[in-house]
């Protein structure tokens, strides 16, 4: 009865082969025991004769020892030690003749046992002699009789185990010619039934995957694209379904695809018009930097079209640094905050000067690895011009208010010091009032200006290697008379192996200055704020904690705009709402970020960072 199916196929091909190495193993089972026995016989033959000659040599030695110390100390205690040498040598002689096993071996055993007889007898005649003779008449008295039994008897020992060894080593001759030979058969034997086996295989198996890699070459054709014809299998197994299964597949992907090829036509233009109709620039790249599709307004900006751009490097056709710095970092997976490109270009188009804002978006593939990106060039020069004339404002007002202010300081320091003549508690209290009102009204001017020749590009910035220590310890000293004022206890923590950061030493003061003032500001009677320090990832990262009043996550995105106050305190109405914001432009200047971690009534930390040297 034929074989049809697969997995009776399969099950064929399995039970060959169990059967072929159920044979070998059989043998080799049968090869090894055998020689097993034949180590066995052995070992029981001349092994335990060999250890009792060993043992009889060792204990005659130990106790022929024993005689010499007993001629010269005539202990009772050295004789002891004989007697217990001659009990050892006594067992290990019964167990060697226990175990005749050669020729020969019985007559040594005889003449062991006669010797040691006279041996021990001439050592009990010593020890009568030796009580009244001295050590040297001793010793010619051992000379004469004992010595020459003790050399007869180890001799005779020697011949034992010399017999045995003899016999051993040839048993293991014999053995290992046992053991050649069933290698040498075993070897032969594996080897027709391994050639038997892979001839058996091949052929099963030629009759199952041939099948198989035909429908595997058909598979790797549809995987490029390309739709095989039917492929052609004869046979009702498993495989001949799959190949019948294999066709229909086929012709049902066919279909598809011609129904499809339309639809995706559609889409494509779908997204080409979308594209084409953004008024912004937009570029298209792939991983290598290479476009893959620019829009009209974009060729309209660099005076490349579209046909002269698609396959070329993005910095040949449009040869500007920034933005391709955008599209390599994005590409490379750069988070945004540690990009050192600026997002903001100036291009002169037909002779007028356009601001453009960068976007650089990546093209996510599979498991979101990156495969392309999407630069968009967003205008921005209405936005640049409306931040011109607020500046321009800003400055403007600032300086006109700050002759009046002046005035009015100077007037009120003379009223409250009697300048203009005597003037009465209540008139004092108003004046004062009117002095903090206008020092109030003072440091807004200032951090106007300030704020003004930040945003307006003014600011004179000088970026060096700084030691961050040398700027803190002076910030906090300035700041420590307010903190004392309040009772409130400030200090700092610097690590001593930190790298030298690149910063310029007065504008971080100023950062400093307004969070730890902050801080100050919203900390209550007898609090705690501390200025700690940390390297990693070549960044430095500068915190400031206090326990005060906190504030509300819902106010953490705002907390540096300008003129807005998220805190709630006894003091809140004493601030300008610029520190922040200014704080924020001189880190980002700097190339850093800054950020708070804080909950209403659980204190605040303020963290910027810094690149390091």
């Amino acid at each position: 009865m034929p074989v049809r199916g697969l997995k009776a196929k399969m099950f064929s091909v399995y039970i060959i082969l169990i059967l072929l190495l159920f044979g070998i193993s059989i043998y080799f089972i049968i090869a090894l025991f055998n020689l097993g026995r034949s180590i066995n016989s052995l070992m029981e033959a001349n092994y335990k004769s060999i250890i009792a000659a060993r043992n009889m040599v060792e204990t005659l030695d130990e106790g022929h020892m024993t005689v010499y110390s007993y001629i010269i100390d005539s202990s009772s205690k050295t004789l002891e030690r004989f007697e217990n040498s001659y009990e050892n040598f006594t067992a290990s002689y019964l167990k060697a003749a226990t175990n005749i096993t050669e020729a020969g071996e019985s007559e040594i055993v005889k003449e062991i046992d006669l010797s040691l007889k006279e041996y021990y007898n001439s050592v009990r005649q010593l020890q009568d002699f030796r009580m009244g003779h001295s050590i040297p008449e001793t010793m010619e008295f051992y000379n004469g009789s004992v010595g020459q039994h003790f050399i007869e008897t180890k001799n005779y020992c020697k011949q034992l185990l010399e017999i045995n060894e003899e016999a051993m080593f040839a048993g293991k001759s014999k053995a290992s010619e046992n053991a050649d030979r069933s290698i040498w058969v075993s070897a032969m034997i594996s080897i027709i039934m391994v050639i038997l086996g892979l001839a058996l295989l091949f052929y099963l198996l030629s009759r199952i995957f041939i099948p198989i890699q035909q429908l595997t070459d058909s598979v790797k054709l549809i995987k490029e694209g390309s739709l095989p014809h039917k492929i052609k299998i004869n046979g009702d197994d498993e495989i001949g379904k799959l190949a019948s299964e294999f066709n229909n597949m086929t012709d049902r992907l066919r279909h598809f695809e011609e129904l499809n090829f339309e639809k995706l036509v559609s889409e494509k233009n779908k997204s080409l018009a979308i594209v084409n109709s953004i008024s912004d620039p937009i570029i298209v790249t792939d991983n290598d930097y290479k476009i893959i599709l620019i829009n009209p307004e974009c060729e309209s900006v660099f005076s490349i079209s579209q046909n002269d751009a698609a396959g070329r490097h993005l910095l040949e056709v449009i040869n500007n640094k920034a933005i391709f710095n955008s599209v390599y970092e994005t590409l490379k997976g750069v988070p945004k905050n540690n990009r050192s490109h600026q997002d903001v270009i100036l291009l002169e188009i037909r002779g007028k000067v356009i601001y453009y804002d960068i976007t650089v978006a990546p093209i996510l593939g599979k498991d979101n690895k990156i495969n392309g990106a999407v630069a968009i060039l967003q205008d921005i020069t209405h936005l640049k011009e409306v931040e011109r004339l607020k500046s321009d404002f800003v400055s403007t007002v600032s300086h006109e208010f700050r002759t009046p202010l002046t005035s009015i300081s100077m007037g009120a320091g003379m009223l409250l010091d009697g300048t203009a003549g005597k003037i009465s508690e209540n008139q004092r209290e108003i004046i004062s009032v009117i002095q903090e009102e206008e020092q109030r009204l003072a440091k807004l001017v200032s951090d106007l200006l300030d704020l003004s020749r930040i945003e307006s590009g003014k600011m004179t910035v000088n970026i060096k290697p700084s030691s961050i220590e040398d700027i803190i310890k002076p910030t906090i000293k300035s700041l420590s008379e307010q903190a004392g004022s309040k009772n409130i206890y400030l200090e700092y923590y610097i690590d001593e192996k930190l790298p030298m950061a690149k910063a310029d030493p007065d504008k971080i003061k100023v950062v400093l200055t307004n969070l730890i003032g902050n801080a100050i500001k919203f900390t209550p009677q007898g609090g705690k704020i501390e200025v700690f320090t940390h390297c990693m990832n070549n960044r430095m990262y500068i915190s400031v904690k206090d326990n005060g009043t906190g504030i509300p996550r819902e106010f953490h995105d705002r907390i540096f705009q300008e003129f807005f106050q998220g805190r709630q305190g006894a003091e809140s109405g004493a601030g300008t709402g610029l520190g922040l914001a200014i704080a924020r432009k001189i880190v980002e200047i700097h190339g850093g970020d800054i950020w708070v971690d804080s909950e209403a009534g659980k204190g605040s930390t303020f963290t910027f960072t810094l690149k390091t040297v």
